[in-house]
């Protein structure tokens, strides 16, 4: 399976339905079939995978050799993404990560070649839509529009359907917080922020109301915004002054 990051392929001699030309655009090969593409100008994110392991899931597995998907259909969207944060990632994982990984990206593949969700998949896509979202998310977080119906409406989910995503994480309203929480404690130990106050910073995540932003502080990480301030302002020093320095304040800071 190859996905167009630039230029085309396609079979030889093959019509529109057998090239992969915009970017985005899925191109499936069996190599247990002969081949006979043609490519020009390719830069792709090529993806091996077993035919045993993915055939079983397929409607047609004998009749998908050298067929192009569209980029603009949403499962190619959805698999196009969790295949690039796979690469990404892939070197930091180990054995048991990677292969806790296999078999919902072998169910998003074969939903994306199937073009369509059935009780076997229907986890993998579910699992591939809720990253999307989180990862828009990680880039709104600052964003005080950052709300279930805005979300909701963005990925074309009910409230409802959303909210169910979420139930894992706590529900929708308070992996939002945890997030902005997270990136708050990050700012206000960074060396280069201590100009900031600690309510300007959180101001920018959408606090803008102090006590209850120190609340919610403290019951996630059992310290103040303050304590953790100046412990971020202790550690920054002791660690100028002894380089490799090793305690608990430099555990906590490295905890999520």
């Amino acid at each position: 399976m190859k996905i167009v990051l630039r230029g085309a392929i396609g079979k030889r001699s093959g019509d529109r339905e057998s090239r992969a030309e915009a970017p985005g655009d899925v191109f499936i090969t069996d190599l247990s079939q002969p081949q006979a593409v043609e490519a020009g100008d390719l830069d792709v994110l090529f993806v091996i995978m077993q035919r045993n392991l993915l055939a079983p899931l397929l409607e047609l597995p004998d009749e998908q050799n050298q067929r192009a998907i569209s980029g603009q259909n949403p499962l190619a969207q959805l698999l196009r993404t969790h295949l690039a944060s796979v690469y990404h990632l892939a070197a930091g994982l180990n054995a048991v990560q990677g292969e806790a990984i296999m078999k919902p990206t072998l169910e998003l593949v074969a939903a994306a070649i199937n073009a369509q969700v059935s009780e076997t998949n229907v986890g993998a896509v579910r699992f591939a839509v809720t990253q999307e979202i989180r990862r828009h998310i990680e880039n709104q977080v600052r964003d005080p529009g950052l709300r279930a119906e805005t979300v909701a409406a963005h990925f074309g989910l009910s409230r409802r359907k959303l909210y169910y995503l979420f139930q894992p994480f706590g529900g929708f309203a308070a992996y939002v917080q945890q997030r902005r929480l997270h990136h708050i404690r990050a700012d206000i130990v960074n060396p280069v922020l201590q100009h900031r106050s600690v309510a300007s910073i959180a101001e920018d995540y959408g606090f803008g109301h102090y006590p209850s932003f120190s609340r919610a502080f403290r019951r996630a990480y059992e310290m103040s915004p303050r304590e953790v301030k100046a412990l971020g302002l202790e550690r920054s020093s002791a660690s100028r002054a002894r380089p490799g320095a090793n305690s608990w304040h430099d555990w906590f800071f490295q905890t999520r």
